[in-house]
Order: C-alpha cells, then sequence, then structure tokens
C-alpha cells in the first residue's frame, strides 16, 4: 500500500499543476514604444564614418536612441584613433537628426565583427529588436564605453 501510494502521489500532484507557458515577450523602451531597428539610420552613420580621414571600413546598428559604429582604421592613421573617433561622433550629432542621440564609436576588431554580425542578421528591413539582440547592443555599448 505504501509503495503503490509513493507511486500514484507524483502522478496526482504533477496532473494538478497547470503547465505554465512561457509568454512571448514584446521589448520595449521607456516610453513603452518597441525598440526599432532603422536600417535608414545605419546606412548614414556608416557613410558619414567613411567621411573621416583614415577610415577604410565602417559597421553600425541604431536602435532606439543609440547609435553603435565601429571603424577600421588603416596604417599610420592608428595612430590617431581616439581623434578619428572623436570626428565621427562630432560628425553625426551635427546633424539635425541624431540630435539627443547617444554615439557608441570604437576601433576595437572583436567588437567590429560582433556589431557586423547583428546589422547583417537585422537585414535591411526596419524591425522590432528582440530583447536578446537589444541585450547584445546593450552589452557592446557597455565595452565601448569602457574602452
Amino acid at each position: 500500500m505504501l509503495i503503490v501510494t509513493l507511486t500514484l502521489q507524483p502522478l496526482l500532484t504533477a496532473c494538478g499543476i497547470p503547465a505554465q507557458r512561457k509568454a512571448v515577450e514584446f521589448h520595449s523602451n521607456i516610453s513603452g514604444q518597441p525598440v526599432i531597428y532603422r536600417p535608414d539610420r545605419v546606412e548614414e552613420i556608416k557613410e558619414i564614418a567613411m567621411t573621416v580621414e583614415g577610415v577604410e571600413d565602417s559597421t553600425a546598428v541604431v536602435i532606439d536612441r543609440d547609435i553603435s559604429t565601429a571603424i577600421k582604421v588603416k596604417g599610420f592613421d592608428r595612430l590617431r584613433l581616439r581623434s578619428i573617433r572623436n570626428q565621427i561622433a562630432e560628425k553625426v550629432l551635427e546633424q539635425d537628426e541624431y540630435q539627443g542621440y547617444r554615439i557608441h564609436v570604437t576601433t576595437d576588431r572583436k567588437i567590429f565583427q560582433q556589431i557586423r554580425q547583428i546589422e547583417t542578421q537585422q537585414g535591411e528591413e526596419e524591425a522590432i529588436i528582440t530583447p536578446e539582440i537589444e541585450a547584445k547592443i546593450r552589452k557592446i555599448n557597455q565595452q565601448i564605453d569602457k574602452l
């Protein structure tokens, strides 16, 4: 009798608990709006970065009011990385449509690859950012700000 009770107890208690369903999470910014990936802004940022002398390649991701951009700098221009990063930030923020944005510029090769991967993954269509992608970008921005 004891064996039967011990065997049936897990079955009976498991049947009484409803299955928990994972809620689909839509990520939103502070104002409650969904966080949007902006490919049109990405192209503008990349073009601005390429106008700075010494920049040979650039990649960017724009979500919400954060601009994350990484650049590759060639040859002896690597001696003036800080100046190049500052020039890019200034040129972007000079544009009226980017007033109030936070810009994160890096020359780190690993971060360049991470941003390029996200840019490629998101494609050329405006879309709502998943919480996972937003978390990656926030982490990248924290890394850039520490450098």
